[in-house]
């Protein structure tokens, strides 16, 4: 996942939401040109989708990093793992962090030497303060969302850990409101999924010409096989996403399928 507008709160017709959009608002539209150079933002394949909630439920024998993502006791790249040595194993429900500890990602919560789904409420028990509340803790944005490699280069630079979390906090919400389960980021094609984005700003395509300017087989193929958009962030792709109205609801499929 290499990855603003109208945020709906409330499902239901007509009511307001927590920043007074309504249903029936029209929500922004994927597509487009990409303004900030290298900030196109491209969507890989999430996985370890679990039965769960977006949350950040603290670890029972652990403790929490410092961000406050659940640590376990745990070796060889699992939760929990050595400090600074994370292994590259360290992946579905948890992933490293900026310090080198392997943490439950978020939507995820320790138990014992791994990390399970947290438990997901019925959507329709749910109260307006309960959706607000959590609308108001995982749509926090960090103050970097991506930093650019070397100027006048093919250098795709890269999304800082915080915002990585951001991200995942943010399209787990809207899955949470669907009363869906979390997901994760594959790291295997993290790298690849930037190399698209790269691609993205001179050539706005599932299938960029080997012509186009920073092209790779890597990020072209890594084009091809994902969600894309543009004049959006690595967090704000998703508003796009989830509230397409167009294309056959492709995207917003995508996002928010079990």
């Amino acid at each position: 996942m290499t990855v603003a507008g109208a945020f709906l709160c409330v499902l239901t017709a007509g009511a307001a939401g927590c920043d007074g959009s309504t249903a029936g608002d029209t929500p922004p539209a994927a597509g487009g040109s990409e303004a900030n150079g290298g900030g196109a933002a491209s969507s890989g394949g999430a996985g370890s989708s679990g039965a769960g909630s977006s949350g950040g439920a603290s670890a029972t024998d652990g403790g929490t990093s410092a961000d406050g993502s659940p640590v376990v006791p745990g070796g060889n790249g699992g939760p929990g793992g050595t400090v600074g040595t994370c292994s590259p194993t360290c992946t579905g429900s948890s992933m490293c962090d900026d310090a080198g500890a392997c943490v439950c990602a978020p939507g995820f919560i320790a138990s014992g030497t791994s990390c399970v789904a947290s438990a997901v409420t019925p959507p329709a028990t749910r109260t307006k303060s309960e959706v607000c509340a959590r609308y108001a803790t995982e749509t926090a944005r960090p103050a970097v969302v991506w930093k650019p490699g070397a100027a006048n280069t093919c250098e795709p630079g890269t999304v800082p850990y915080d915002a990585q979390i951001a991200a995942l906090r943010y399209l787990n919400f809207y899955r949470w409101m669907l009363g869906v389960g979390p997901v994760q980021v594959i790291p295997e094609v993290a790298n690849d999924e930037q190399a698209c984005a790269i691609i993205l700003n001179s050539e706005f395509s599932h299938s960029p010409a080997t012509t186009t300017k920073c092209y790779t087989a890597a990020g072209a193929a890594a084009c091809g096989n994902s969600l894309i958009a543009g004049g959006f962030d690595v967090i704000t792709q998703f508003d796009g996403y989830a509230l397409e109205v167009e294309q056959n609801l492709i995207h917003r499929r995508n996002v928010l399928s079990v």
